[in-house]
């Protein structure tokens, strides 16, 4: 069955027409996307997808109320939440959304500047590392809401990098170079490794917290050990997709890497490409929608 839909028009109540609901036993991807550019309420929805169903989620679950809009900020998954930081305005609003609940909570203001681009990924438990533009890297912990400074970045060559985390390292990946930071010893080593292609952004990265970091930039789509980089099949889709700079982010899970994609122009659509890891092969189907932005893939 294919790809449904990611953020497009889908019948109420769900993708196939049957009524969804969260299951805790699954596995979802979750993605969140624009339904229009101009600041209106319903603008930014989370959606869920089920690779056991082939099904995404129907109408969604809006953020708008709670963040307002997200021009500026990041998204990721921790510990079962759906967090989302908006930096763009004073105070900077952030929230989680708990899909067991079905509800958001309001978070403490984050101490990070106004108006910065952000990477972040997942801890693997129940927080999340955050990479500030100005060279700040930030810890935050789901369940005090509790946030800790570690070291700064050596350098940063552009404004929109790309951070994963690949066991006891995050690997930061900066236009033209890649730094490494360990975890354990709060220490950075610069340039070890040279990035592909330098452009404005790091690429969108995507891993499962201990394998490879997958590495995608317009059709080149590598993946990282850490070291080198490797070139496997290009994506079906020249775009600049997924390496929007508000969430660089792409989803990996069972086998199968979620490339969201956004096509730049007049009118912007999204899209999902699904990368098969075992065949080094792209589904064909991806199916647009009439809605701007996909703002990143996080596994729930």
């Amino acid at each position: 069955m294919p790809i449904k839909d990611v953020f497009g028009p889908v019948a109420a109540g769900g993708g196939g027409g049957a009524a969804w609901a969260y299951d805790p036993a699954k596995t979802y991807i979750a993605g969140m996307g624009v339904t229009t550019q101009a600041s209106v309420p319903g603008s930014y929805q989370v959606r869920f997808y089920s690779p056991a169903d082939s099904e995404w989620s129907g109408e969604g679950d809006t953020a708008y109320g709670v963040v307002g809009t997200n021009n500026y900020g990041w998204q990721t998954v921790t510990n079962g939440k759906y967090v989302i930081v908006n930096t763009a305005g004073t105070p900077q609003k952030m929230a989680k959304y708990d899909p067991v609940t079905d509800a958001w909570t309001t978070l403490g203001v984050p101490p990070m500047q106004a108006f910065q681009h952000y990477n972040s990924c997942s801890d693997g438990a129940t927080g999340v590392y955050v990479q500030e533009q100005n060279l700040k890297l930030w810890h935050w912990e789901e369940t005090t809401d509790v946030w800790t400074a570690l070291l700064d970045v050596p350098s940063i060559s552009i404004p929109a990098a790309s951070l994963a985390k690949k066991g006891a390292k995050l690997y930061l990946f900066n236009g033209s170079t890649v730094h490494e930071y360990d975890i354990a010893g709060n220490t950075w080593t610069a340039n070890v490794a040279v990035q592909p292609s330098w452009f404005y952004v790091g690429g969108a990265t995507g891993s499962d917290g201990t394998g490879l970091i997958y590495w995608w930039q317009n059709t080149a789509f590598k993946s990282f050990d850490g070291t080198t980089f490797a070139t496997l099949a290009n994506s079906p889709v020249d775009s600049l997709g997924a390496m929007n700079y508000n969430s660089p982010d792409m989803a990996v899970y069972d086998g199968k890497v979620y490339v969201p994609m956004t096509a730049l122009g007049t009118v912007q659509y999204a899209h999902v490409a699904v990368y098969d890891i075992a065949t080094n092969t792209w589904d064909a189907n991806l199916v647009q929608s009439g809605q701007a932005h996909a703002k990143g893939l996080h596994v729930l």
